[in-house]
């Protein structure tokens, strides 16, 4: 009986550190700034064997309760990367997850609108080759909003629009914050 519960033990322990995925590593590096660029190469290099670890790195918060500001820091330079990369992949899967974290940065909580503004840049990049339809029109729409919004940081606005450049599509809204940013 003892046996087979340890049996049973080792094996979770081991499917719970096979679930991090074969990037996991990888996308920790890039929170290290002298790890960063080896594993930017890996990660593009992989595709979309590496999604699942991209999409756990773009989900980690650096804001949570009990995490000092060395990791703090390392948490926000991961998702960043993590999610120009996920624009890079083109996968239309990242789309819900990065919809959801501009308009966190967009109205909820405008903590870190480079972040804002690099999901809104991935958005575009992962709808610009795709046929037009509602999920395409959807993020058109979404990127032209926050782009036009005036109270928004610049940062965000500016990745709404390269995000909209990537689709070749909002340029009444370029026209608009370009006419802000001369004056």
């Amino acid at each position: 009986m003892k046996r087979s519960l340890l049996i049973w033990a080792v094996a979770a322990i081991s499917a719970v550190s096979l679930h991090a995925g074969d990037f996991a590593e990888s996308v920790k590096e890039l929170g290290d700034s002298t790890r960063a660029s080896s594993a930017i190469q890996k990660l593009a290099e992989a595709g979309d064997e590496a999604y699942e670890d991209l999409m756990d790195g773009l989900k980690q918060d650096p804001t949570e309760e009990g995490i000092d500001a060395k990791e703090a820091a390392e948490r926000s330079s991961r998702r960043l990367a993590c999610a120009r990369l996920l624009g890079t992949l083109g996968d239309t899967r990242a789309s819900a997850d990065l919809a959801q974290m501009l308009e966190n940065e967009a109205v909820e909580s405008p903590k870190y609108p480079w972040f804002g503004g690099a999901c809104a840049n991935a958005l575009g990049r992962i709808w610009a080759g795709k046929d037009a339809g509602p999920d395409r029109d959807q993020v058109a729409a979404s990127l032209k909003l926050h782009a036009a919004d005036d109270k928004l940081d610049k940062r965000l606005r500016w990745g709404c629009l390269h995000g909209l450049a990537a689709m070749k599509a909002g340029a009444d809204v370029a026209s608009q914050l370009l006419a802000e940013t001369d004056e």
